[in-house]
């Protein structure tokens, strides 16, 4: 017979080997696993925007603001969807009464307006120049009622800061006013837009 007999010993000693084997072959795997998946979400990383995402409530009026992260590659329709679930806006507004404008936080001026009819077919990482985890700006999600049409910003336009003044005192009826003006407007046209800032 060319089977031999092992002792209890020899026997513990060999299944004690095999599982050792298993062991640092298991931990190789686990570690290539583990270098496989950060670099993968590092090359999804790459491929985020995050942004903060402003909304006065239409129903409270209340400011609010959250964060908005999404992938570079989806397009401004379904960015101003997911903008409108994390806002929660429904039912109290349908999603067409709302838009998405670039918004400067800092001065609380509306910079460039994201209608569909014009930016529909764009994603957002070609409307915002690519995926970044911090923007210089923000989005706010601006809404309007059914009688209502949204003012369009146009990118490169002038933030100013407006105050009505008491002639008879000559002093300020409440703090100033951010306003964006745009570079081509007459007269005429900036005085009937601080006449609705300001009413």
């Amino acid at each position: 017979m060319n089977m031999e007999l092992m002792t209890e010993r020899e026997h513990s000693a060999k299944i004690i080997k095999n599982i050792k084997d298993l062991t640092n072959v298991k931990d190789k795997e686990t570690s290539n696993e583990e270098i496989e998946y950060d670099s993968l979400k590092d090359e999804v990383k790459d491929q985020i925007c995050s942004f903060i995402l402003y909304c006065n409530h239409p129903v409270t009026g209340r400011f609010m603001m959250s964060t908005l992260q999404l992938h570079k590659d989806e397009l401004l329709p379904t960015v101003l969807n997911k903008a409108y679930e994390v806002m929660k806006l429904a039912p109290y507004i349908p999603i067409e009464r709302c838009r998405l404008v670039k918004y400067d936080f800092k001065y609380h001026v509306m910079e460039q307006s994201f209608d569909l009819d014009e930016f529909q077919h764009q994603t957002i990482g070609q409307i915002v120049g690519g995926a970044r985890l911090y923007y210089p700006l923000g989005l706010f999600i601006e809404t309007c009622e059914s009688n209502e049409f949204f003012h369009k910003y146009h990118d490169g336009g002038i933030n100013l800061k407006i105050s009505v003044v008491d002639l008879s005192t000559g002093g300020k009826k409440g703090p100033a006013k951010p306003v964006r003006v745009e570079k081509g407007w007459t007269v005429e046209e900036l005085k009937q837009h601080i006449r609705e800032v300001i009413m």
